[in-house]
């Protein structure tokens, strides 16, 4: 089946096949949407803050472990 023979099959079938890829793409959005709220909800945004503060504070005092004495703590 060419190209050709596509366009023909598909001419009279067009407002109808853009109706249904639509409603499917507004169902895809709403179904990603979900899905996004779902994960998004697992922190507030202080509880965020916070783990992010922890992060920064524990790689700090992981670097700060390696710098040897008389070294500078400069980089």
């Amino acid at each position: 089946m060419n190209l050709k023979t596509l366009n023909n099959y598909l001419s009279n079938k067009r407002k109808l096949l853009l109706i249904t890829l639509n409603i499917v793409l507004v169902i895809f959005v709403a179904l990603e949407l979900t899905i996004w709220n779902n994960v998004s909800d697992k922190m507030t945004e202080e509880e965020l803050a916070q783990a992010r503060r922890d992060a920064i504070d524990s790689a700090a005092k992981e670097r700060a472990k390696k710098v040897k004495p008389g070294m500078s703590q400069t980089y």
